[in-house]
């Protein structure tokens, strides 16, 4: 059935397949993440077959399929315990009727935090908090060109999120995208039009009055743009909101936009803008900057979302290695810059447990660089994110900074060091009738080793440790985890 969605059977052939085991140990003092005076050591065995299967350079057709199986024993003085999890990551592109017609459609499956707020969880520590999340998203959609004077685009997107765990939310999202843009014929005066509607469906939200098991979200807007000079161009957007969900506040309303766009080379732009929209006045700004040696990315963006949004959004991300530095990506197809390959089996996790009122309003800061000199590679990564919960005016708020050096001892060899802070600070009643505030330090130092053309290999220590105002569930682990990754 993954096939079938992902690789049309004109095109299933034409891929590799690259079939791969990876084995893992890890001596913890800490496997339960629990607090100083209950903690208990341990040591964890990991099988995880797999395989990755991948597209082989036709625009045209172009997917990757990456599966593992792990296989996890937790052996510890009080007993044994075993556990098998899924991951998967595919996603693909097809043209279906050349320059006109197209096909999205990816398929995640990863384990992620059920509980936000519980004692921590890995797949090498304990499950006990975590649940698996499959996602799916299928999108059909049409490219018209009018001539020189306009494109047309329509999209259908249908997507959803599984736990077999019932406690979970199970959803579903229906959407259309339609869109008129300004094509070749205008240079200075661009324009577009944009209609996008999107229902968003709770399957198993509580039966109670308090709850919103669906939500509407209907837009219209219209931009204008203008080219000041060669490099600077003004940009304004009217528009309505017409939206359907349980609310203390407006839901629709009319908005309006306006910014400038700044894009002096082809390694440099820059945008600003403000607005109004029905929850308040609005800001966006993003940043992009490349150099011979380094890259740079801000952005900050502000945008209404629910809950079957957030948890597609937390799809497993592909890592790639860019010039030896670890760069997180939604795409395990489009490489987040030139010269990247793909890391095989590593897979991020997200936080699935939000409340079932799933409207909220996000305010989100991301910002990155990453610097490369010879043998040496550094990343910085940050974000806040906060959100604004419209049934019932509450916040939270979630913070995060990551550090990473990577050397290339030799030509086979790599050393790697990751640090990292992250702090979530939740009021009561989101998730808890008690507000917190955690504190997360995670920091690692390992080495690489290729030891031939089909056989990599690490040694890594890593530590852990959660401060908490709830002082019952904080926890320091130390592990040292040894790897092998073999292809065929």
């Amino acid at each position: 059935m993954l096939v079938a969605l992902l690789a049309p059977q004109a095109h299933a052939v034409n891929g590799r397949f690259t079939p791969y085991v990876g084995a893992s140990a890890m001596a913890t003092d800490n496997i339960n993440l629990a607090p100083n005076n209950s903690k208990q050591a341990g040591f964890v065995l990991t099988l995880s077959p797999g395989f990755r299967w991948a597209s082989l350079g036709n625009p045209d057709a172009a997917y990757n399929i990456n599966y593992s199986l792990s296989d996890v024993t937790r052996l510890t003085s009080g007993g044994s315990s075993n556990s098998l999890y899924n991951n998967l990551a595919a996603d693909s592109h097809f043209s279906l009727v050349r320059n006109l017609l197209f096909l999205d459609a990816s398929a995640n499956v990863s384990q992620v935090y059920g509980n936000l707020l519980a004692t921590g969880s890995s797949i090498s520590n304990n499950n006990n908090n975590l649940i698996t999340l499959a996602t799916y998203n299928v999108s059909p959609y049409a490219v018209q060109r009018l001539g020189g004077t306009a494109v047309a685009t329509l999209r259908l997107t249908q997507s959803g999120t599984y736990s077999p765990n019932a406690n979970y939310a199970q959803t579903s999202q229906s959407a259309v995208q339609a869109g008129l843009a300004s094509g070749a014929d205008f240079y200075r005066l661009s324009w577009s039009l944009n209609y996008s509607y999107t229902l968003a469906r709770l399957q198993n939200a509580p039966s109670t009055p308090q709850y919103s098991s669906n939500a509407y979200l209907r837009t219209v807007s219209g931009t204008l743009g203008y080219l000041l000079t060669r490099h600077l161009q003004v940009n304004g957007t009217v528009g309505r909101d017409d939206n359907q969900y349980l609310s203390l506040t407006n839901t629709s309303g009319n908005f309006w936009s306006a910014g400038l766009a700044w894009r002096p080379s082809e390694h440099t732009s820059i945008s600003g803008s403000v607005g109004h929209r029905y929850f308040g006045r609005t800001y966006a700004f993003s940043l992009k900057q490349r150099t011979p040696f380094s890259s740079w990315t801000a952005s900050y963006t502000q945008s209404v979302s629910t809950l079957p949004m957030f948890l597609n959004m937390l799809a497993a991300f592909n890592v790639w290695s860019c010039n030896g530095v670890s760069v997180a990506s939604t795409s395990s197809i489009v490489p987040p810059q030139a010269g990247c390959t793909i890391v095989p089996n590593a897979l991020a996790v997200g936080v699935a447990s939000l409340p079932y009122n799933q409207v909220f309003i996000s305010k989100a800061f991301v910002a990155g660089v990453t610097w490369t000199r010879k043998r040496l590679g550094l990343s910085l990564t940050g974000s806040d994110v906060r959100r604004l919960y419209q049934l019932n005016n509450s916040q939270d708020r979630s913070r995060y900074v990551t550090a990473m050096a990577t050397y290339q001892l030799t030509p086979r060899s790599s050393l790697v060091a990751t640090a990292s802070v992250n702090n979530n600070q939740i009021p009561a009643g989101v998730f808890t009738p008690v507000a917190r505030n955690d504190m997360y330090y995670f920091g690692s130092l390992g080495i690489n080793r290729q030891f031939g053309p089909n056989t990599t290999g690490s040694l890594m220590y890593n530590y852990q440790q959660l401060n908490s105002n709830v002082s019952s569930v904080d926890y320091i682990a130390n592990s040292l985890i040894a790897m092998i990754t073999v292809t065929f």
